[in-house]
């Protein structure tokens, strides 16, 4: 068994260069650049485990962050994320979010007296910490990308793994849209895209309701549910889409911007996502060709640099 196990995450990955080679267009293809193990530093002091997978595309290039599940780490995801930077020259971001993976969440309790966070140890009241400075810090690190010429913050997407991961990017999604126009620069409005795998509406306490509500999720961003339609969870996802197709009574067809990919499964989360033969992959580059690439020259690349940095 842990042979079997030890080379199953190889296999998905071939499984899902097999796919997208079936599905690729013919053409040559810029160099890809290799990825990249880097590190990001949230303001409250955890310093944050990512890869990077640039793209060649440049100013033209969608960035994207894929968010791994409760519990996981960036390599449960990292072979969907290489996929998609390979195939479809996407610039994608996996971060460890803090006490997963690599991230370590240590701080001093006294000078001589420090303390680790476990997963498990999470309080309620610091699930925010995981929107408010982690997915802070990743943006960050985009926008200096942006600004450096290396692709489009204005075309971010995200791809949630599971109930949790899929909560809080409707969470900083929301955040997102809510910063204003500042003396003519942007602070916000730069997700264009929501991948959420199996999603629900609250998780520890952690809730999406309002969220759900905001104005960015019911109008502005669009959306791909993704759900086993033989999980137990299905019904609260299609609970989820009424929910975020009230903004949207009055779209025209060719408009269309919330999407429910039902799977013939039961699985749920990053087995759902990570699973080739339901080729959550065909959805995801569905949502960006779609409403992120085809309305691109709605979004032109800028310089978001602040005007005390230059």
């Amino acid at each position: 068994m842990p042979l079997i196990q030890s080379f199953a995450p190889l296999a998905l990955v071939l499984c899902f260069a097999l796919v997208s080679l079936a599905q690729a267009p013919a053409g040559a293809k810029s160099k890809i650049p290799p990825p990249e193990n880097i590190s990001l530093q949230t303001k409250d002091g955890v310093t944050l485990r990512a890869i990077y997978y640039p793209s060649p595309n440049e100013k033209k290039a969608v960035p994207v962050i894929m968010l791994h599940g409760w519990k996981g780490k960036k390599e449960d995801v990292s072979g969907l994320a290489g996929v998609l930077q390979k195939q479809e020259g996407y610039a994608v971001i996996v971060p460890d979010l803090r006490t997963h993976g690599a991230s370590q969440w240590t701080y001093q309790l006294n000078d001589r007296v420090s303390k680790t966070i476990d997963t498990d140890d999470i309080k309620r009241q610091q699930m925010q910490l995981f929107m408010n400075q982690d997915m802070e810090a990743v943006k960050r690190f985009l926008m200096e990308e942006n600004n450096k010429g290396k692709l489009n913050i204005d075309l971010l997407t995200i791809v949630a793994a599971d109930d949790f991961s899929s909560i809080l990017a409707a969470n900083w999604t929301a955040k997102d849209w809510s910063w204003p126009v500042l003396a003519g620069l942007k602070q916000g409005q730069d997700v264009k895209a929501l991948v959420l795998v199996s999603p629900e509406t609250t998780f520890k306490g952690f809730s999406a309701v309002q969220a759900l509500n905001h104005f960015s999720l019911q109008t502005k961003v669009s959306i791909m549910l993704v759900a086993g339609e033989e999980s137990r969870s299905f019904s609260d996802v299609k609970q989820i889409e009424r929910q975020l197709a009230r903004g949207r009574l009055n779209a025209a067809a060719e408009s269309r911007d919330l999407f429910l990919a039902a799977k013939p499964s039961d699985a749920k989360g990053t087995a759902l996502l990570m699973n080739p033969s339901v080729n959550v992959l065909r959805d995801i580059k569905f949502l960006i060709d779609s409403r992120v690439i085809a309305r691109a020259d709605e979004f032109p690349w800028t310089d978001r640099s602040s005007p005390l940095s230059k």
